[in-house]
């Protein structure tokens, strides 16, 4: 049976793609200079950067482990549903609602990397993990009272018009 240890350089990409995907909104995405909620403009600014991080993650732990046996490994105990049903949901996205694949790839992919990766992390790492999760939800928690209290935001709202992509 091979080894199912994530390394230090996946956990601690695991670790920041959490992290991101708490931290970077659109507004702050759009501060930074990357379009992610404007309509048009580039394709890979409309995915979200915790998914690159996940990928990467993925990436880093299955070439530490053995490289394409460690990945089949992973996607083939008890994931054939999660990938199925991740693939489901973008075709529904694509072909049924007409949307594009970019938010389908956020919503539904990333989750079935995040479960993957989750099945890789042995009880002490969860630990962190959780620790880190509570850690995210108290600073947002805190961020959200701070707003509603000062009646101001700490990233600014941006409005884009859905027509030409300008800003409102």
């Amino acid at each position: 049976m091979m080894q199912r240890q994530m390394p230090a350089l996946s956990f601690i990409l695991l670790l920041l793609a959490i992290a991101a995907l708490f931290s970077l909104s659109g507004n702050v995405l759009y501060q930074a200079g990357i379009f992610y909620d404007s309509p048009g403009g580039n394709p890979l600014h409309k995915i979200h950067p915790s998914f690159y991080l996940l990928l990467l993650s993925l990436a880093s732990w299955t070439l530490y482990q053995g490289g394409v046996a460690q990945l089949y490994y992973l996607f083939t105990v008890r994931s054939h549903f999660l990938l199925l049903a991740a693939a489901l949901c973008l075709l529904l996205h694509d072909v049924a609602l007409g949307r594009p694949l970019s938010s389908a790839i956020v919503s539904y992919v990333s989750a079935a990397l995040f479960l993957s990766l989750l099945k890789a992390l042995n009880p002490g790492r969860l630990l962190q993990l959780k620790s880190l999760l509570l850690l995210l939800l108290s600073a947002n928690a805190l961020v959200g009272m701070y707003e509603y209290a000062s009646g101001g935001l700490i990233a600014p709202l941006v409005l884009t018009d859905a027509s030409s992509g300008e800003v409102i």
